[in-house]
């Protein structure tokens, strides 16, 4: 799976790690490091090791893990994750209604395809994973947190009871999925304005310092709160030498809208602007990369503009 390499790192003592909690949270929809199988058990196998407090599966181990969690029979929480690229074709039954749910809900969200779906969409599944954390379980039910990148979470509660509430969805019988959806787009819709925008924003531009940056700067178009330096580190220039040369002939060009504070140069949204329309393809280290910003540039501004008149359309209608 490419999560294992991009959540492991390199360890000079012990080679290739992941931390076990993150692992956890990524298979078993449980962010605790021993939630399926004891401490004692893992060390003495030698399938972990304790790393500046924090303990790290083995990457060489994880087939051993799995086998582990298999011979052990210990509780997998919400194992979507797990089954969806481990064992496919044998889905214990406990969660196979429950998975099924949520895989139709996704195909409900595909459907209507609109900025609310989308977004619950991505915020449910990133990277090709399922995003869930299992929170609370009692008997048949299942309560489910997803994080946002800004905000408050999203829920779902999957119970076995037909009579559904606010965030709660059957698993049996007929699911109205109707009701699920508008939950979470009014969920959506009581977060700050300034969230909204930045986890929007940041499904467009993939990079969610960059996004609170934009929206910060929209928000508030006379303030200085994009740094230049924050800037530059989002361009592929040809050389440093280039990257500086464009630096001092944007701050001497508009030096009505660039000031520094606190030691560092800072822009506004005009500015934001400015900087990237500005650039030149001899600064960059290849042509295509002016393309990319020219969208980029244009992505923002689309997103941003949409975004804003989506939310207080929308938010008239739950007021």
């Amino acid at each position: 799976m490419d999560y294992l390499t991009t959540e492991s790192q390199l360890n000079i003592d012990y080679g290739k790690v992941i931390s076990l909690t993150r692992f956890n949270k990524i298979l078993f929809g449980k962010a605790e490091s021993f939630c399926t199988i004891e401490k004692f058990l893992l060390i003495n196998a030698g399938i972990i090791k304790q790393i500046n407090n924090e303990y790290y599966l083995l990457l060489n181990k994880v087939s051993n893990y799995l086998e582990l969690i298999e011979t052990q029979k210990g509780e997998l929480h919400m194992p979507y994750n797990y089954y969806k690229n481990f064992k496919q074709h044998n889905t214990d039954h406990k969660y196979f209604n429950i998975f099924n749910t949520i895989d139709n809900y996704i195909e409900y969200l595909e459907n209507i395809g609109d900025q609310f779906s989308i977004f619950i969409k991505s915020i449910m599944f990133s990277n090709g994973l399922f995003n869930g954390e299992l929170v609370d379980s009692k008997f048949d039910m299942y309560c489910v947190k997803f994080n946002k990148k800004m905000g408050a979470p999203l829920y779902i509660t999957f119970d076995n009871d037909t009579e559904q509430k606010d965030g709660t969805i059957a698993y049996v019988g007929e699911i109205n999925y109707d009701s699920l959806y508008e939950y979470h787009k009014k969920s959506l819709l009581m977060d700050n304005p300034e969230d909204f925008l930045i986890n929007n924003l940041e499904k467009v531009t993939g990079n969610l310092e960059f996004s609170k940056m934009a929206v910060q700067s929209y928000l508030i178009k006379n303030d200085y709160q994009t740094p230049l330096k924050g800037l530059t580190e989002l361009i592929t220039w040809k050389n440093v030498s280039l990257k500086n040369e464009y630096l001092d002939f944007f701050i001497f060009k508009y030096k009505n809208i660039v000031k520094v504070i606190d030691g560092e140069y800072m822009t506004n949204f005009e500015g934001l602007n400015k900087f990237l329309l500005n650039l030149e393809v001899k600064y960059l280290d290849q042509w295509l990369i002016k393309e990319q910003i020219n969208e980029l540039y244009y992505q923002i501004t689309h997103e941003l503009i949409n975004s804003y008149e989506i939310l207080y359309k929308e938010r008239a209608l739950y007021a």
